[in-house]
């Protein structure tokens, strides 16, 4: 049933917020880390969100037999779960990943410029 076809949006759902928000981090400054959270957010929801209606695309497409045909129309369930669930749930863990694997690259190359939050947590370290 499946045509091997490509689902850029899947990949880019996963790809997008993670570079994002590492960028964001490396730029290590708290507005556009703030700015960065909002549409890696948004970004990663519709991604998610068009990565799902893409697959049932491709299976509507490619379905030969009736009952292919009839389980690939029945996407209804899907996509309601995605977009309420598992879209969310994407968005905010693959948010939250970049911006750790960001704000810790980000606090190794601007050690001075410490956000406010860090800074004692850092003389704590360095001090004990």
């Amino acid at each position: 049933m499946q045509d091997g076809s490509l689902n850029e949006y899947f990949y880019l759902s996963v790809i997008v917020p993670v570079v994002l928000m590492v960028v964001a981090g490396l730029i290590y400054d708290q507005k556009i880390f703030m700015v960065a959270v909002v549409g890696s957010l948004i970004a990663t929801y519709q991604l998610g969100n068009l990565a799902v209606q893409k697959k049932w695309e491709i299976r509507n497409r490619t379905a030969v037999t009736e009952i292919e045909k009839v389980r690939a129309t029945a996407d209804g369930a899907n996509l309601v779960f995605t977009a309420i669930l598992i879209a969310p749930v994407q968005a905010v863990v693959l948010t939250f990943f970049g911006s750790w694997v960001g704000l810790i690259l980000g606090s190794r190359l601007h050690p001075e410029n410490d956000w406010p939050g860090l800074q004692n947590k850092r003389k704590q370290k360095t001090v004990g």
